[in-house]
């Protein structure tokens, strides 16, 4: 068993082709998020990898749709 600290990743980014990371993969990404007034999420888009993002807290704008707590993004 090991533990890790969530304030340790880059902006919630924990398993992607990056570092650093839980799990090294092109295949997938997976962030967990806290989101706060005013934050911006630039728009992009993955040719490979399938992005997760888990919003823990907050809402935010993604093309045209809002999300919020608890909400899971593919």
């Amino acid at each position: 068993m090991e533990k890790f600290d969530l304030n340790d990743f880059t902006k919630g980014w924990v398993i992607g082709d990056f570092n650093p990371t839980l799990l090294k993969t092109s295949d997938f990404e997976i962030a967990v998020k806290r989101y706060k007034a005013g934050d911006v999420e630039n728009s992009h888009h993955h040719k490979i990898a399938t992005e997760y993002t888990i919003i823990v807290d907050g809402e935010v704008t993604m093309n045209d749709s809002v999300f919020k707590t608890n909400d899971i993004i593919r």
